[in-house]
């Protein structure tokens, strides 16, 4: 269980332990590459985590040019998820 969740973060999603104990009970706690790809597949089709991230950005960006201002993205970057230090989120 624990080298699932890690290769699957790895990938870019982020699986709960109850998805992870899901997938490994539907294949008797043995998951050959198929059954990977397939767990794989599901759990992107789950999160659709590209359209929540253009959904987000495209929230900044009110004049629909494709750009957001600089202090926004400081904000995004230093207030959410894994929070980068003001240090780190100028550049």
């Amino acid at each position: 269980m624990e080298e699932l969740t890690t290769i699957m973060r790895s990938l870019r999603t982020s699986p709960t332990v109850s998805e992870i104990r899901s997938y490994l009970k539907a294949k008797n706690g043995v998951l050959t590459f198929a059954d990977f790809l397939e767990c794989m597949h599901t759990q992107q089709q789950k999160e659709k985590t590209s359209r929540e991230i253009r959904a987000a950005f495209a929230a900044y960006d009110p004049r629909k040019k494709g750009t957001i201002p600089i202090k926004d993205l400081r904000h995004i970057l230093s207030g959410w998820g894994e929070r980068l230090s003001s240090k780190e989120g100028k550049y």
